[in-house]
């Protein structure tokens, strides 16, 4: 048997550790696939089983070695009680959701963040007592990031969506959206709610979209079009992961309630920039205490009133008032700075009331 010569003997472990490491890391990424496979078809079980229900035509996972790309061919997702999927109640709109194809993919090496792609053609139904309606359209863009669930909130949360058009068939009225964004991360150390008081700030949530078209058979009293609508939230107090009305009720009985760093939306004719606070009653109806600065009220105020949305008597009121408040910038365009208040199901604008809030129906299960 010849013998190897010493100087050899370095590049012949090399070579041996390196395939040795090639057919480990080879079985490990086949292993886990499966594995995701796996997880991905008793997902599907199990929110069946939860009354959500899931199907898609086939599962292929690609990438190696870099990646595991789980790409979902004919997805659809099925919801015939929302609010029973989400909040635990007896009742809700029904929702159904599907797509060409769905991709996910994960690094080998970071298992905690998930990119998920669901950009082209894409069809979803909605139906409640008062109508159904079932759109197809697609997106040149809808992109979702998250990374490291924390507590079971994300610790960091991206929505990015670029060219939405969807198209209703019956009435063939459109929405559309030309960009949006949605952006959260998490102010828990570590993710641990333990960390932080009950009146801490736990989460930011930040969301902007630009130039969206609201179908015409909403009825909106200032017009179909949404010129752009952009919002920074802080969360205060820790909620469940599980947004169930119990939860919704201890995290307002600790405390919690949502800072309004800022809002600035162009809708129609009316500017607004405000800043506040918004929480829940002992119904779990909303309160607010915001300061606001309006531009073009007027008009808005007409529409509203010749929709039925505020009675004249109080249109009247309100636009002697806030003229007397406003003043007159430099373009010319009267501006207002006041607060808003909902509180028992009333929006007022300084000291004039405006219009009653619909309530939001819980059904029976408030506790």
């Amino acid at each position: 048997m010849p013998k190897i010569n010493k100087t050899y003997w370095p590049v012949l472990l090399g070579g041996v550790s390196l395939t040795m490491t090639v057919i480990i890391y080879t079985i490990y990424w086949f292993v886990v696939a499966t594995t995701l496979k796996s997880t991905i078809e008793k997902w599907v079980s199990v929110r069946s089983a939860e009354g959500m229900f899931a199907s898609y035509r086939q599962i292929e996972i690609t990438g190696f070695p870099l990646s595991f790309r789980v790409v979902l061919t004919d997805p659809k997702i099925k919801v015939p009680n929302l609010m029973a999927a989400i909040y635990q109640v007896g009742r809700g709109e029904k929702w159904m959701w599907k797509s060409g194809r769905a991709i996910a993919e994960i690094r080998p090496w970071n298992f905690n963040k998930v990119k998920i792609d669901l950009s082209g053609s894409y069809a979803l139904s909605y139906e409640d007592g008062g109508g159904a309606y079932h759109f197809v359209g697609k997106a040149q863009k809808i992109f979702i990031a998250v990374e490291d669930f924390a507590d079971g909130w994300p610790k960091e949360f991206l929505l990015n969506i670029a060219e939405l058009s969807m198209i209703e068939n019956k009435s063939e009225e459109i929405f559309s959206l030309k960009s949006g964004a949605v952006i959260s991360h998490s102010l828990l150390p570590d993710g641990k709610r333990d960390a932080t008081g009950a009146k801490s700030a736990t989460y930011v949530l930040k969301v902007e979209f630009h130039d969206v078209h609201l179908p015409r058979f909403l009825s909106l009293p200032l017009g179909h079009e949404v010129q752009n609508i952009s919002t920074e939230l802080k969360i205060i107090g820790f909620n469940e992961p599980s947004v169930k009305i119990k939860n919704l009720a201890k995290w307002r009985d600790s405390g919690g309630s949502i800072e309004v760093i800022l809002f600035e939306g162009s809708y129609g004719t009316l500017k607004t920039y405000a800043t506040g606070t918004v929480a829940l009653d002992e119904s779990l109806q909303p309160l607010a205490a915001i300061s606001a600065r309006f531009q073009g009220f007027f008009p808005a105020i007409n529409k509203l009133e010749k929709a039925g949305y505020i009675r004249s008597g109080n249109a009247a009121i309100a636009k002697l008032v806030l003229g007397l408040l406003s003043k007159r910038t430099n373009n010319g365009v009267r501006s207002i700075s006041l607060p808003l208040t909902l509180q028992g199901g009333r929006l007022s604008a300084g000291p004039v009331e405006l219009m009653a809030v619909p309530k939001i129906d819980w059904g029976k299960d408030l506790p």
